[in-house]
């Protein structure tokens, strides 16, 4: 079943952590009060174990490594080390409590932009690490590779995972669900969500529940010409849908992101998607 929604096209575009990051740009510490990168890098450790003491912390180590080898002789105007800004913004991240890919993805987010350094070669350096977070894993198969993030979902973390997704180099295929609770602004969340879905190349987006008719919306606008978009009103019509045409939503080889609110249901996706991978 697909859905359209009538939302107005004019809200202004912006993904979650790009939300985040500019809301908390003035808190960013001043370089000056620190005499080096390793030790930045120390406290965005130590601020992940503040809130999640038995975290491991493989993923955001080999980020740091990425980032900090592919920014090696860049210099910002004040002559500091650029890995400091990606170092600072983790931080930040970190402080807000969120999520380990949310984390990893403010490490790197300046690594494609700012280097010569390619998505293949982002993705070949983080391979090898099967969890992302204590709630994130990437499971393979035969059939698929699934990035399972179905515990729960904000904005900041929806934006991380797709952004994850986007360094596969195979067929990508998002299942996204409502994230629950956001407020008055939920509305403009979830279709920003299906924007940042869209544009980061996503040739399926299955977009499930009520909220995500505004996902769906914002996909649907943004998406490239060979991509397909749905929409299902909950988690059993989607699964329904996956028993009609499986191949024709998530073909053979893709890599699959699950991820929604976690009352959203979709540990019975990632069961069904794991059955039928076997």
């Amino acid at each position: 079943m697909i859905y359209m929604a009538d939302i107005s096209s004019e809200e202004k575009v912006l993904s979650g952590m790009e939300n985040i990051l500019r809301e908390e740009e003035n808190v960013i510490k001043p370089t000056k009060e620190f005499e080096r990168p390793e030790k930045l890098y120390e406290e965005l450790i130590n601020s992940v174990h503040k809130y999640h003491p038995s975290t491991d912390i493989s993923m955001i180590e080999k980020a740091y490594h990425i980032a900090r080898d592919a920014h090696e002789g860049q210099v910002r105007k004040s002559g500091e080390p650029y890995i400091i800004h990606p170092l600072c913004v983790g931080i930040i991240l970190a402080e807000l409590e969120l999520d380990k890919e949310t984390i990893v993805a403010g490490l790197l987010h300046d690594v494609v932009e700012d280097t010569v350094m390619t998505d293949e070669e982002i993705a070949a350096g983080t391979a090898g690490v099967n969890t992302i977070s204590g709630r994130t894993n990437i499971i393979r198969s035969d059939r698929y590779t699934i990035i399972d993030d179905c515990y729960n979902a904000n904005p900041a973390s929806v934006s991380a995972a797709i952004d994850l997704l986007a360094l596969a180099d195979t067929e990508k295929v998002a299942i996204l669900g409502d994230m629950l609770n956001l407020g008055e602004e939920t509305h403009r969340y979830h279709r920003e969500a299906g924007i940042h879905a869209a544009r980061a190349g996503a040739g399926r987006i299955l977009c499930v529940g009520e909220e995500s008719r505004y996902m769906y919306q914002g996909a649907y606008d943004n998406a490239a010409q060979t991509a397909k978009v749905f929409h299902f009103p909950d988690t059993e019509a989607l699964l329904k849908g996956l028993e009609t045409d499986l191949a024709g939503l998530v073909p053979e080889g893709s890599t699959v992101l699950i991820k929604a609110s976690h009352d959203m249901g979709f540990a019975k996706v990632l069961e069904y998607l794991q059955s039928r991978a076997e």
